[in-house]
C-alpha cells in the first residue's frame, strides 16, 4: 500500500480498494495504521468521502516543482 501512495499521493478508500482489489471496508484498518504512524493524513476540507493523502510525498513533489521553476525558451 505504501508503494501506491508514491504514485497516487491523494486518494479515497474506495479508489485504493478498487485498484488493490480489496473490499473497501478492509482498507480502513490499514489506512488507520498508516495514519497513526504518520505516513498518511486525512483531508477534511470538503464534504463527502474521506480523502487520504501522503504529506511527505506531496512535500517532495512541491519541493521538486520549486527547484525546477519555470523554464524560458
Amino acid at each position: 500500500m505504501i508503494e501506491y501512495t508514491v504514485s497516487k499521493p491523494v486518494f479515497t478508500a474506495d479508489l485504493i480498494a478498487k485498484e488493490l482489489q480489496m473490499p473497501a471496508t478492509n482498507m480502513y484498518r490499514y489506512l488507520k495504521e498508516l495514519m497513526d504512524s504518520g505516513v498518511l493524513a486525512v483531508s477534511a476540507e470538503h464534504q463527502g468521502p474521506r480523502v487520504w493523502r501522503a504529506p511527505e510525498v506531496l512535500s517532495a513533489i512541491d519541493a521538486f516543482a520549486a527547484r525546477a521553476g519555470r523554464r524560458s525558451t
